[in-house]
């Protein structure tokens, strides 16, 4: 999996905005290490598991970011969820 993550921060203030856009990123970096390495570590909860158990721990997690964010679900039907997704994410 690659995935590419683009980070901008313009804190125009004079004196600490260097140092402050600093500590900002410095923030995302640890913040993105942390979710590639828990990430990472996942797969050894679903590799080996068929196709089926994996989509459905797939709607699981959907479901659960889905009501604590507040929202009906992307793909609702069954024969749209095989066509999109065809390999667990994290």
């Amino acid at each position: 999996m690659t995935a590419y993550k683009l980070v901008t921060i313009d804190a125009p203030y004079w004196g600490f905005g260097s140092r402050l856009e600093q500590a900002l990123l410095a923030g995302e970096r640890a913040l993105f290490l942390e979710s590639h390495r828990n990430c990472f570590g996942w797969i050894d909860e679903w590799f080996g598991l068929p196709m089926e158990m994996m989509r459905e721990l797939e709607k699981e997690s959907d479901s659960s970011l889905n009501k604590k964010l507040g929202r009906t679900s992307v793909v609702e039907n069954e024969e749209e969820s095989e066509d999109i997704r065809t390999v667990p994410t994290c």
